[in-house]
């Protein structure tokens, strides 16, 4: 995990940015735990850290998976969010599905914005368990979860997750 220790860490403005990438090289997924206030450093080092765990995986290009759990991710910066988003987008790390686990913090919606809207084969869901059972199910239910739930009623629009009600 890195940790990033600047002084706006110490004086409490905003948690650390911590990133943990850990390729399973087996089942052809990498899962990825993003948390706290990132700078743009930050995401430079968990690009690089990505790059380097994606080239481990043996599947065949784009045919991997990713799990990506931000549910203690703080707001970002829109410079933050603009640089992930171009990682995310990169045509060579979109694979066959992308489960992103997005709690209930405001970061979610930010999340959501990530992926082109018309991209198939990414999830929203509000725990690590969700995620992977619809990553590694075999049925094609992919349009169905395509956007994070964006309201405790979200359970009545064909969310999966439990209700914030």
């Amino acid at each position: 995990m890195k940790v990033r220790t600047d002084m706006d860490t110490f004086m409490g403005l905003h948690s650390p940015a911590r990133f943990r990438v850990e390729p399973d090289t087996a089942r052809g997924v990498t899962y990825i735990t993003l948390s706290g206030f990132f700078l743009l450093p930050d995401v430079a080092a968990f690009d690089r850290e990505w790059a380097q765990a994606h080239a481990l995986l043996r599947c065949a290009p784009n045919a991997h998976l990713t799990l990506c759990d931000i549910s203690d991710m703080s707001i970002q910066s829109q410079d933050v969010v603009n640089a992930f988003t171009t990682i995310v987008r990169d045509p060579v790390r979109q694979g066959r599905r992308l489960a992103m686990v997005v709690g209930m913090s405001l970061s979610r919606h930010q999340a959501k914005r990530l992926n082109p809207p018309d991209r198939e084969g990414v999830a929203h869901f509000f725990s690590r368990a969700e995620a992977e059972a619809w990553l590694f199910s075999d049925d094609r239910t992919d349009a169905q979860y395509r956007h994070a739930p964006a309201s405790p009623m979200s359970a009545d629009h064909g969310y999966i997750g439990p209700s914030a009600a």
